[in-house]
């Protein structure tokens, strides 16, 4: 029974951090922003 937990456990970080990729492309950052959270080429607004 632990070791089911565990690995959902494991497929619920995945399909969060694949859902978190994939929002961030959407979002047009690049693979430094996804990690930092940044936008890579967008100016800042005014």
């Amino acid at each position: 029974m632990a070791m089911l937990l565990y690995l959902l456990d494991l497929a619920g970080i995945a399909v969060f951090a694949i859902s978190g990729v994939l929002a961030a492309g959407h979002a047009g950052l690049d693979w430094l922003g996804v990690m930092v959270g940044l936008p890579a080429s967008k100016p800042p607004s005014q």
